[in-house]
């Protein structure tokens, strides 16, 4: 059997559009109560709540353009995510309120995750997280600068405690000869300094390393 042809007089189907959300209803449900105060009245629905990434990818209006007064920004950076959001956003806000193929920004840099050390997300639930005061309350601060610096940002950054324990070693190789390079430069003053001396100061014993060998001790030169 074949399904009869509504007449034209017939009226539209009620509800949703297929594949749309239905709209949110204006009234709380019927046996609605607040889990708070108990309250089963007074509830009315809220008109003012904006889409987070309408917000974030309309800030280079805001923010850039109306605030400083330049557009596009330079360089737009955020995690490889953002591809999907805040580049995104941004990119659909500003050419389809300017009517203007152009993006709000010049070039996207993104960087990786910071994980632990084998590679793994950080969680709560996993306990393989890492708070930064719990390193710089051991280590110091200049060793995140340290970690930080010498990572690869384009890749995930791997965080453990045997990786900043290494990396602590090389931090006091750095320190130990900046700190010797430091103290030979003690009593310096750049307004009183040595007049040079023909032979350097160096005497004659000090100059006969830098003559040139006698072709005899060393045949060829």
């Amino acid at each position: 059997m074949r399904p009869s042809t509504p007449s034209p007089s017939s009226s539209p189907p009620k509800g949703p559009t297929p594949g749309l959300p239905r709209r949110p209803p204006t009234s709380s449900p019927a046996g609605f109560t607040c889990p708070h105060c108990g309250k089963s009245h007074g509830f009315t629905k809220e008109t003012d709540t904006l889409d987070g990434w309408f917000d974030s990818g309309s800030t280079h209006f805001a923010a850039m353009q109306k605030d400083q007064g330049f557009w596009p920004a330079t360089v737009y950076l955020e995690g490889l995510d953002q591809y999907r959001g805040w580049f995104q956003s941004s990119l659909l806000t500003a050419v389809g309120s300017t009517g203007v193929a152009q993006a709000p920004f010049k070039a996207c840099i993104t960087h990786g995750w910071t994980v632990d050390g084998e590679g793994k997300a950080m969680h709560k639930s996993l306990g393989n997280a890492m708070d930064p005061y719990d390193i710089m309350n051991k280590y110091g601060a200049d060793l995140i600068r340290l970690w930080s610096a010498s990572a690869d940002y384009h890749a995930d950054m791997r965080c453990s405690e045997k990786i900043f324990k290494q990396l602590s070693q090389n931090y006091l190789k750095f320190r130990n000869t900046a700190r010797y390079c430091l103290g030979n430069l003690n009593g310096f003053d750049p307004d009183h300094l040595v007049a040079p001396q023909r032979d350097g100061g160096a005497g004659p014993l000090g100059r006969y390393p830098a003559q040139r060998p006698h072709p005899e001790v060393l045949p060829g030169l």
